[in-house]
Order: structure tokens, then sequence, then C-alpha cells
């Protein structure tokens, strides 16, 4: 609710991302595919590619539905974002987004 200014509650994204961090702290699978994304984007916390494939690979380790994250990890491989270039591993990380994802079955 903190992100999105729902009223009566003012948008507070610096705080939302504090929350995030504490779920994704704690295992929650979404909050650390959420952080993973606000670093990436910049949202509530400083710019970081680096933290962002820390996240999006904190997500994926619960073995739980998180292709958005593996898609987030193939993209940072392939385009060298927080990660060194390498098109072979962001391949593998396209086809686990691909086979986890709920579209592609």
């Amino acid at each position: 609710m903190l992100s999105g200014g729902y009223p009566p509650i003012l948008q507070d994204r610096c705080e939302a991302a504090r929350w995030l961090q504490l779920a994704a702290d704690q295992g929650t699978t979404g909050a650390a595919s959420l952080l993973g994304n606000w670093y990436s984007a910049g949202i509530g916390l400083p710019h970081d590619d680096t933290q962002a494939v820390y996240w999006w690979r904190r997500a994926t380790e619960s073995n739980r539905l998180a292709f958005d994250a593996e898609a987030n990890l193939g993209q940072s491989y392939e385009f060298g974002r927080g990660v060194a270039q390498d098109y072979a591993q962001a391949f593998v990380w396209y086809q686990k987004a691909v086979f986890m994802s709920p579209v592609a079955k």
C-alpha cells in the first residue's frame, strides 16, 4: 500500500522498500523478486543492478514460481547488467523462465 499511495495512506516508496527488504530477508519469493525489480529501476532505492541480480537469485532459490525473476536474470546476463555478459547463462535463465511460466505450460 505504501508503494502505490492508496488513500488514506500516503505513498512512501522508501518505507515500502524497507518492508520489502524485511519480507525478502525472511525468504518471501515475491518480495525478493520485487525488491530486485525496484533495485533495477531505482524505485525507493538507489539504482543498483548488482543488488537486483542478488535479489532475483534469492527469489529463484525457493523453487517456487519465480519465472519473472528468472527472466530478469536472463536479461541481466544477456545485456551484462549487474553481472558479466554471458549469452549461455542468459539462455539458461530464459529457458527456466519459459519452463516455469504458467503461460508456457
